[in-house]
């Protein structure tokens, strides 16, 4: 993927998160709202929901000379949300399935864009750094709530994380 498509690298950094997670084993991951998820199949599923985009304060003031000097580097969050076959995240199913994921994020929080994936997803050539990190958030319930509000339900038991540092490159003025 060139520079004048990095617009594509967030979307490429979710695929990348759910590939991830079938190659653990965990097969059946949606993206979208938590409250989607239920209602896509009655199915036991993961649900990868990015509720923020941030720029990275720890990159955001540091001066970069060379090609990735104007490059915005992002933190991408997401809640993780397991989905019983009866619809539900609170039951022992759910968390067993919620702390397998877990786990499994933990296990590899590098993420590289040269990890086996299907030909959709293209590394993007966009910075200089080759990896993503990935750390768990602290999230409080009251987060989740304000993130789900307006569903049926307002709560549904997750856990957040990020991925840093996201580039997006700059396209070369002509």
């Amino acid at each position: 993927m060139s520079a004048s498509d990095s617009s594509r690298t967030i979307g490429s950094v979710t695929r990348l998160l759910k590939q991830h997670l079938a190659r653990c084993g965990y097969t059946s991951v949606h993206i979208g709202h938590p409250e989607d998820a239920v209602t896509s199949s009655p199915s036991s599923k993961l649900n990868l929901f990015l509720y923020e985009v941030d720029f990275d304060p720890q990159i955001k003031n540091i001066r970069v000379i060379g090609p990735a000097s104007s490059d915005l580097w992002l933190n991408l969050k997401f809640l993780l949300t397991a989905i019983d076959q009866q619809g539900a995240s609170e039951s022992c199913e759910a968390l067993e399935l919620l702390g397998g994921a877990m786990l499994a994020l933990h296990a590899n929080s590098v993420l590289s864009w040269d990890a086996p994936s299907p030909g959709d997803l293209q590394s993007p050539q966009v910075s200089s750094r080759e990896s993503l990190h990935l750390s768990f958030d602290q999230n409080s319930s009251q987060l989740v709530s304000r993130l789900l509000q307006g569903c049926a339900r307002s709560y549904r038991t997750s856990v957040g994380f990020q991925v840093r540092a996201v580039g997006l490159a700059a396209r070369p003025s002509s």
